[in-house]
Order: structure tokens, then sequence, then C-alpha cells
């Protein structure tokens, strides 16, 4: 096995919370913050080629300011997503107090726009969004205020943006951090939720006749994860700070667990390549830039060996080509790198 560095670029994240990166058609195109106000989609290739660059209405530039205790009403943009066909950008933000989401085509035109209040209310604001893998609807998460008896997952229209139903969950506690993951068949999806050490969650989630619907959940301890599914959509991976599991679809059952190695900790990261779940990892005792790429069978999560790598969160993969953000820096810039690995 081998890993080897073959690109690098830039990413503008200001106070955008993490993941600050958008995959899309199998991972093939990635949406990212590349300045204040702009945001690029590269395609997943060595070359990372741009495909589309659109300008953020004034009201979308990114957040500023961290986004406190109340992460739904930091002024400025939550989320952008791209579309399979890379010709739509769907953007989620806060404007003046109002909770936006528009679709918006490849040179940056807005085809379509509404405001949350519209959807629940104006005590719910946006977290983060997704198209989903088909590109035909648009999942968006919206935080209930302090208190309120749940939380939303809403899919729309991804052309006129008319709602085709809503998902009620119970509240996570807030602060919450949410990344949605499209399944690449079943036209589900996966919501992750971390309200730090008040929990972990995840749920699947679908439109059918009768709506938007909550179909399996799981809850993990009190502390954050990241989330990948397979490329087959047959699995979940769940990376902790010291241990991973392997969670069958769809109804999430725990499968598998293995923990790291003692001593070390993991960037809450994975990328799943073929039947290979690649974890950067660092030890707890050294502040480095310098990390192992943990190779695990993801069938089985026994260890495969380690290899030389850079601190730093992976974003995805197409192939066998990684997409890693590093986890450190300073300014207004993240480093971004490509990384080609060969089992």
């Amino acid at each position: 096995m081998r890993v080897e560095m073959v690109g690098r670029f830039e990413v503008v994240p200001g106070e955008l919370r993490w993941p600050w990166l958008s995959f899309a058609d199998g991972g093939r195109l990635v949406a990212l913050p590349a300045g204040p106000r702009l945001v690029r989609v590269h395609r997943v290739e060595a070359a990372f080629p741009v495909v589309a660059e659109v300008a953020l209405p004034p009201g979308a530039a990114l957040p500023t300011e961290p986004s406190g205790d109340v992460p739904a009403w930091q002024p400025g943009l939550h989320a952008a997503t791209v579309d399979a066909a890379g010709a739509r950008v769907a953007l989620a933000w806060v404007e003046d107090g109002d909770g936006r989401v528009a679709v918006l085509n490849a040179s940056g035109a807005i085809v379509a726009s509404r405001s949350t209040r519209e959807l629940l209310g104006p005590e719910y604001g946006p977290n983060t969004l997704r198209f989903s893998s088909d590109g035909a609807a648009l999942w968006l998460s919206l935080d209930g205020p302090p208190g309120a008896a749940y939380d939303a997952l809403v899919v729309l229209d991804a052309a006129s943006l008319e709602p085709l139903g809503v998902a009620r969950e119970d509240q996570f506690p807030p602060p919450s951090y949410h990344d949605l993951v499209p399944h690449p068949r079943d036209g589900s999806v996966l919501l992750a939720a971390s309200s730090g050490p008040d929990g972990t969650w995840a749920h699947r989630a679908l439109v059918d006749g009768g709506g938007a619907r909550l179909t399996h959940s799981f809850a993990g301890d009190a502390a954050p994860f990241g989330v990948s599914l397979a490329p087959d959509g047959r699995a979940a991976l769940f990376v902790e700070q010291a241990a991973l599991s392997l969670h069958a679809w769809p109804d999430l059952a725990l499968r598998r667990r293995r923990a790291l190695p003692d001593g070390d900790v993991s960037h809450f990261s994975a990328a799943l390549v073929d039947r290979v779940a690649l974890v950067p990892v660092t030890s707890e005792a050294t502040d480095s830039d310098e990390a192992d790429l943990a190779v695990f069978d993801l069938d089985t999560l026994e260890p495969l060996g380690t290899l030389p790598f850079t601190d730093a969160m992976l974003a995805g993969a197409c192939g066998g080509l990684v997409v890693a953000v590093r986890a450190h820096g300073g300014g207004a810039g993240r480093a971004g790198e490509l990384w080609q690995f060969t089992a």
C-alpha cells in the first residue's frame, strides 16, 4: 500500500462550521468555500479542475464570527452544496434574522428561493442542507429554539423549493452540529448530529407518498463523530475520537467496533475507497504536523497497516483520490490536499 500527495488547493471557510466541503455524484464533484463571497465547484481529479464559480448573495457571505450557543442564527452562510450534474448550487444562510434557502444555476443566478419562516415558523433556523443523490430533492436540517419540542428535517422539491415533507425528531441539545449524507442508491439521507458532551445521534430519513419520515436511528455516547457511507451503500462508518464503529444499512444496527491503538486519536474523519477505510490518526502526546494514515478493512475493521501522512481531516474520496484539509492553519485559508491511495 502507498499514499502520495498529488495536488493542492485552498479552502477559505471563515467561521463556517465543519464540514466545509460538500460532495456529489459519488464523490466526483465537490463544492467548497473559496473566498468571503465565493463558492467553487471542482471535479475530483488529479488536476482538480474548476467546473463552476458562484458568487454568494450579499447576505450569504461567509460568517466572520463564531456561531456561539445558537448555531442556527449565526449570520451569513451556513452551508453550500452541489447537485450530481454540477449544474446547480444550493445555499442556506441567515440574513437580518431570517433563514434563507436558495438554488442557483452554475452562473450564479438564483432560480428558486424561499424563507425558512415559511416552513415551520420564524423560530426555526437552517443548520445544513444537501441535494438528494438524484438531484430531485433538497434536504434541509432546521434547528428549533432552545427548549423546543423538536428539530426538523425538511425535504424540498429542488426545482421549486416547495416542501415535500417534514420529519421531526426530538430536539438535539443545543448547540448541535449536523451533517447530511445522501445514500447513493435508495433515495434516503443520513442525518448525523453532535451535541458535544450531551450526546450524538444518527437518523435515516426518506420521502415517500406520505411525506418525509425517520425510519431508523442510532444514539451514540457523549463524543463527536464523523460519518461516511460505503460506496455501495451497504454500511455506515462512524469515526469517534478513539474508535470506529460499523453499522448496517438501513437499520443502523451495530455490526462491529474497533478501538484505535492506545494513545492514538482520530480527526473524526475517514475516506472509504472500495472496501478499505482510511483514517488519519495522531498521537495524543504530540502536536506536530505529522500523522499516520491507518488503513482498515471496511467489512471486518481489521487493521491492514499504517502509512506516513499529514495532520489533516479527510473530507471525501473518488476512487483512490482522497480529498483532505489540514487540521490546523492560520490566516483566512486552510490548505487542501489531494492524495492518491494505492492498495
